[in-house]
């Protein structure tokens, strides 16, 4: 290094610099993408975990899953019968 030089690190030349950065850059993005794999497989884990205790939806004669039905839709009917029972004299 030279001794009037203000930077820690000298390169002989802009390509040198450019490849150093890249390589820095690579080891950051390798590291990065390896938390995320990470984090993807305990999700899958927990879905899997989760998924354990569910009961799969109806299978159809055609071997297509029945489509799921709304449970809010049939507890609102219920609600409206009792509301309109209580409210007859």
């Amino acid at each position: 290094m030279s001794e009037g030089s203000n930077s820690l690190l000298t390169f002989a030349d802009a390509a040198g610099r450019a490849a150093y950065f890249e390589a820095a850059y690579l080891k950051a993005a390798r590291s990065e993408h390896r938390r995320f794999e990470q984090r993807i497989i305990r999700w899958e884990r927990q879905v899997a975990l989760n998924s354990k205790d569910q009961q799969p939806a109806p299978v159809r004669d055609d071997g297509l899953r029945a489509p799921a039905q709304k449970a809010d839709a049939s507890l609102s009917g219920k609600l409206r019968r009792k509301t309109s029972r209580s409210a007859r004299p």
